[in-house]
């Protein structure tokens, strides 16, 4: 698809409690994502890239290969922003000289901030147009131990 407008002006950030609505050929977008309040099913998570997906269908157009020069594969709208922290804490403990013990914790996406994978942004799939359904990185702790023996030789 291209965009007939700025594709900074669609935004690119998650939205709450979306409906579907009517926008390009009649159709309604979005509606696959459709949560809670919505008319006349709420089975989705209400999660959308864009605040009016129907609006925003009317913002795309298909293209003219034989007018546009290009075949619109290209990605006009910006994903989803991502953040991540990672951290790792451990502490070695020798006993003598030839062993060591060694007990870490690695922690994964440590603020536990959501980061969802980036929505559909097909046209010709009307219901699933912006819709966000699923997280990328979930968090998690990784627990860590071992002994470490040190071979040396005595003189």
């Amino acid at each position: 698809m291209i965009a007939t407008v700025d594709p900074s002006s669609l935004g690119a950030s998650a939205h709450s409690s979306v409906c579907g609505t009517a926008g390009l050929n009649g159709l309604t977008y979005g509606s696959a994502g459709d949560g809670p309040n919505c008319a006349p099913t709420d089975t989705g998570c209400g999660r959308n890239l864009f605040s009016d997906p129907g609006a925003a269908s009317l913002k795309f157009r298909y293209p003219g290969v034989s007018t546009d020069g290009r075949d619109g594969s290209g990605h006009p709208v910006r994903g989803l922003a991502l953040w991540n922290l990672d951290s790792r804490l451990g502490k070695t403990t020798s006993f003598q000289e030839r062993f060591k013990l060694e007990i870490s914790a690695d922690f994964f996406n440590l603020f536990n901030h959501v980061n969802f994978f980036d929505p559909s942004l097909h046209i010709n799939s009307p219901e699933t147009l912006g819709v966000i359904s699923s997280e990328l990185i979930p968090a998690s702790l990784d627990r860590t131990g071992f002994a470490r023996f040190v071979l040396t030789e005595n003189p």
